[in-house]
């Protein structure tokens, strides 16, 4: 599993599709929902998350700790995981992800780890184990390519069981030699794309939100408030979106594209983190009456008391 570990060559073709084994085609994994942690969300979208997803959020609201949740949980479902890290070491995102499992904080997990006499670095951490069919890349010591999420691939690949990407995040690609940052990226999503469909999987890319106008907030969300994305509003088939309300702590998700079920807010129910200083999202079930507005449902009732 090391493969991602070494430096490769973009290839002019990045992936051979007519001599792969048609592994989508004879399983017919493609309808196979991924559970998210949180039942109301699985319910509003019918199961879980399906075919290309993007999940987006304003920086450091929490978006990395929501895809490795779904990454911790998808094993439980013997569901294999391939979580791809372009930003964090090898330890960091262990320790981040030991700290979500186990529900405790990463000083914890240390403290935790140097009684055992384990270690992370060398892959080994006692009895703080990750669930099984959970497999990690990261960047640090060369650049991912599609070739390295290929290799994996096959070998997660179980026949009858659908496999998880997670790439954390769409803004942290490496650009491809000689192209533009726009270009490069529409080029990643299609290769993406590619890799969906001839192995079946479910991809889950994580993206940034733009500023609101003036710079000085994010936007409302849609479509429209992907950062530097490329074409990925056309490509992703379900985007979720993370979006505060006027309760500091407190957010909403939004689908704001759902090619396999309805779209809009996740009704009857809000998102908050677990604890400040344990790396999980928690859902609390709220009646209508109660639920917390949006900047932007503050704004859509000013613009309507002026008219």
């Amino acid at each position: 599993m090391k493969k991602a570990e070494q430096s490769l060559r973009l290839a002019p073709s990045l992936i051979d599709l007519t001599a792969e084994t048609r592994i989508a085609l004879e399983t017919n994994l493609r309808d196979i929902p991924v559970p998210t942690p949180f039942f109301k969300l699985n319910a509003f979208m019918e199961g879980g998350l399906r075919g290309f997803v993007c999940l987006g959020g304003a920086p450091g609201v929490g978006k990395s700790v929501l895809a490795q949740q779904i990454a911790l949980m998808a094993p439980e479902y013997e569901i294999p995981v391939l979580y791809v890290d372009l930003e964090h070491s090898w330890t960091f995102l262990v320790l981040r992800m030991l700290a979500s499992y186990k529900g405790k904080t990463i000083e914890d997990v240390k403290s935790m780890l140097k009684k055992e006499g384990s270690g992370v670095g060398n892959g080994e951490t006692g009895t703080l184990n990750l669930p099984p069919y959970l497999h990690m890349l990261t960047a640090w010591s060369g650049p991912v390519l599609p070739e390295d999420i290929i290799f994996n691939i096959r070998t997660l690949a179980d026949k009858g069981k659908p496999i998880l990407v997670i790439i954390d995040s769409l803004q942290k690609l490496p650009i491809v030699p000689g192209m533009q940052y726009r270009e490069s990226m529409n080029t990643w999503l299609r290769e993406l794309e590619a890799i969906k469909n001839r192995y079946g999987t479910t991809i889950l890319v994580v993206s940034e939100l733009s500023r609101g106008e003036g710079g000085k907030g994010y936007a409302t969300p849609g479509l429209h408030s992907l950062k530097e994305s490329g074409d990925i509003e056309y490509t992703a088939e379900q985007i979720l979106l993370i979006s505060p309300t006027n309760e500091e702590g407190w957010f909403r998700i939004f689908l704001a594209k759902n090619k396999y079920g309805p779209k809009g807010e996740v009704s009857g129910a809000l998102y908050s983190h677990e604890n400040i200083k344990v790396w999980r999202w928690k859902e609390v079930v709220v009646e209508r009456s109660m639920a917390i507005s949006t900047p932007g449902d503050r704004v859509e009732r000013k613009r309507r008391g002026k008219q």
